[in-house]
């Protein structure tokens, strides 16, 4: 039988080898979680330069701009509705593009949360175009809902559009907190022409 000081040498032992134990466990289980779900440090792709390297840029410019569009519009609503109506791209008279875009919004419960999405979407619109490095020189965002009216009846008409050109545009620092860019700095530089009464 071993006596009392062995005893407690042996408990030290046990101790320490339970330490060293336990740091192998969770060294393996960090090195397991960021091969799965990656490192936080890593720098993350934003979706604007995602959508450009999807860019063929063998199209002429209006194309690349439309492409630019289509890929920050991808997929539908929660309506299930396509996000893109209609893409317009035009050549401006003192040259670069004028690029329209009608899309369809989301939907949600409130008043507010319906206002933010919109205004989240067409500032990944706006952020896409004027980070492209695209001769963009006006851009607007027209935003469709469905409303019922006062007799009952539904009808699909625009409750928000916004426009930006480049020279408010080139002002923008579209490097700042992407909450923030898209929540207040955009929507407080874009000039505001279509406002549906529920959002004022």
């Amino acid at each position: 039988m071993a006596n009392q000081k062995e005893w407690k040498d042996m408990s030290k032992g046990e101790k320490a080898g339970g330490f060293i134990g336990l740091a192998i466990i969770v060294t393996i289980v960090a090195v397991i979680g960021s091969t799965i779900f990656g490192s936080s440090n890593e720098p993350k792709e934003s979706k604007t330069e995602t959508n450009q390297q999807k860019i063929n840029t063998d199209l002429p410019e209006d194309q690349q701009l439309r492409q630019i569009v289509e890929n920050t519009l991808a997929g539908k609503n929660n309506l299930d509705k396509d996000y893109i109506k209609n893409i317009n791209i035009t050549a401006q008279a003192d040259g670069g593009w004028g690029v329209f875009v009608d899309y369809n919004a989301d939907d949600n419960v409130t008043t507010s949360a319906r206002k933010n999405g919109i205004e989240m979407k067409m500032s990944e619109v706006y952020i896409a175009l004027y980070t492209s490095g695209k001769d963009v020189r006006n851009a607007s965002v027209a935003a469709y809902l469905p409303l019922k009216d006062s007799y009952g009846n539904e009808n699909e008409n625009v409750i928000y559009k916004s426009v930006l050109g480049k020279i408010e545009a080139d002002k923008v620092n579209f490097q700042s907190n992407e909450s923030t860019l898209k929540l207040n700095i955009l929507p407080g530089v874009w000039e505001t022409t279509v406002l549906n009464q529920d959002f004022r």
